[in-house]
């Protein structure tokens, strides 16, 4: 293996969409003035990142997937109901905590962005981890201005990593980086007048 691809591997590794959700949620917990508790924060974590993870990991023990990185699109449809199905759980929590609107927002984000890669991923192989990178940086320049677009220069790499490793074609990355762009944004504008106030 040459050090281009063991490169590209760790940022696939390190990249991925569970974890840049954490590291969302735990931005936007440490930016709310009002101080919201603990268990806000736990709770955004454990369903966004966490239990997907778990989900993951049980579904490959169990020979449902044959890798963490689901990278075979006919594999993709178990893991993404088990994603869908811990936003859901965690926009409810979200909501019970009376956790700032801009998190169940997020949550949201993942639930609507995930089930729409589900759908196209049932004939298209549009890159997942585009859209992972793309939703958490549309929705922080979104929401805290456009000094956090340095963000947005993760995409860049996470894109170069899936192409160096031949796991996407260029308008599979362009794809899923767009259409989760698109749908970040149409979230945004309408999540507040359905769900805020909580």
């Amino acid at each position: 293996m040459g050090k281009i691809e063991s490169l590209a591997k760790a940022v696939t590794l390190l990249m991925n969409a569970p974890l840049l959700a954490a590291a969302t949620f735990v931005y936007i917990y440490l930016m709310d003035s009002a101080g919201p508790a603990p268990s806000v924060l736990a709770a955004a974590l454990f369903f966004s990142s966490v239990l997907p993870v778990v989900i993951i990991f049980s579904q490959r023990r169990g020979g449902i997937v044959t890798d963490m990185m689901v990278n075979e699109r006919e594999e993709r449809t178990k893991p993404f109901l088990g994603a869908i199905s811990s936003y859901v759980l965690g926009t409810l929590a979200l909501t019970y905590l009376e956790a700032p609107a801009v998190m169940v927002y997020l949550m949201a984000c993942y639930l609507v962005n995930s089930l729409f890669m589900m759908i196209i991923s049932l004939r298209y192989k549009i890159s997942i981890h585009a859209s992972g990178v793309a939703g958490p940086a549309t929705f922080l320049v979104h929401q805290y201005g456009v000094r956090l677009w340095p963000f947005t220069l993760v995409l860049v790499v996470v894109g170069w990593a899936r192409l160096q490793l031949r796991m996407h074609t260029l308008g599979q990355v362009a794809w899923g980086a767009l259409l989760t762009v698109l749908l970040t944004l149409t979230q945004l504008e309408l999540y507040p007048m359905l769900i805020h106030p909580l």
